[in-house]
């Protein structure tokens, strides 16, 4: 398996560092570096697997080595900007962003789909974290069914 390391590559990246890229089964980055994020959206593009290591790894994978995390790009990137430009990211707490990640609320368009209860009855969200996040939704209007987010609010004692 050709693996790139996106830490070793050029900062600007060059037209070779993309072709290493492009010619990579996966690639390697550490996100201690924050110089490798472009590369990695790139790397995204190109439909390539990343195996990160380094920074809080907030997900696990057992076929892993220690210490690394094989994370798909879309929780990678929902991790850092759940429903950017939606709701303030500093209204979704980290058990909130892991839920939306975990369910592919990544954008507004996959709003459609988030089902309020089951986010309220997931274990791992607590009261406060519900009402930050639901309270910026609401005052976003972009939720899709603004009767529903009502009822929700209405009915959980949520005022926004």
């Amino acid at each position: 398996m050709n693996v790139v390391d996106l830490n070793t590559l050029a900062s600007p990246l060059t037209l070779e560092d993309a072709q290493a890229i492009a010619a990579a089964d996966s690639v390697r980055a550490d996100l201690a570096d924050a110089r490798v994020l472009y590369a990695l959206g790139i790397a995204h593009a190109m439909g390539k697997r990343a195996i990160v290591t380094g920074g809080a790894l907030p997900y696990d994978d057992a076929s892993a080595p220690a210490g690394e995390a094989v994370l798909p790009f879309a929780a990678l990137f929902a991790h850092a900007a759940v429903l950017k430009g939606v709701v303030d990211a500093a209204a979704i707490e980290p058990p909130v962003r892991d839920y939306l990640a975990a369910h592919g609320i990544l954008s507004a368009r996959d709003l459609e789909r988030l089902d309020l209860d089951a986010l309220a009855a997931a274990p791992s969200i607590g009261r406060t974290a519900l009402r930050r996040f639901v309270r910026e939704l609401a005052k976003s209007e972009r939720y899709p069914d603004a009767e529903k987010l009502k009822e929700f609010l209405v009915r959980r004692g949520i005022f926004v």
